[in-house]
């Protein structure tokens, strides 16, 4: 059973696929365009940080290009879809405690000209998550994202 929230309702889904569910064709191309979006979002800032170094209108040369194609190919290869649970285990403000540590990781990087390895991104997002500065940063930023929602439904009434 998964549940789906639409505004402030949830609603009851039945799972349909369990594991050995033989895909149809319109399955499989859904499940494979959603993994390569996975995997662009996640290589996206490593493909930033590059293009970050280059002038305006400026190109990756074939050897740089050629180097990231090689890393997304790895990436991909070793790509995995993840529970969901992953995502329930956090809450709120740990979410967006992430967020703030990946703009600070990726701002630092950014700034020494450093690639970005995605394993050493998710070791770093996770330390830098935890760090009362970060927290507080979310818990700002979330108590603002509330605000602001609360004004705009009290404008609607």
């Amino acid at each position: 059973m998964t549940q789906i929230t639409v505004r402030q309702y949830q609603f009851d889904l039945v799972d349909v696929y369990q594991p050995g569910h033989c895909l149809d064709d319109n399955e499989a191309e859904a499940l494979n365009r959603l993994r390569a979006e996975n995997i662009r979002n996640n290589v996206k800032p490593r493909v930033d940080a590059a293009a970050a170094r280059l002038e305006p209108g400026e190109l990756l040369s074939p050897a740089a290009l050629a180097e990231l194609q090689a890393t997304v190919a790895r990436y991909a290869r070793d790509y995995r879809f993840q529970p969901a649970t992953i995502k329930k285990r956090f809450g709120i403000i740990e979410i967006e405690a992430r967020r703030v540590a990946r703009e600070r990781v990726e701002f630092e990087a950014r700034l020494i000209n450093s690639p970005i390895d995605q394993a050493w991104l998710d070791e770093t997002i996770d330390k830098w998550a935890k760090l009362p500065e970060v927290v507080e940063e979310a818990r700002l930023r979330v108590a603002e994202r509330q605000r602001v929602v609360s004004q705009g439904i009290e404008d609607l009434l």
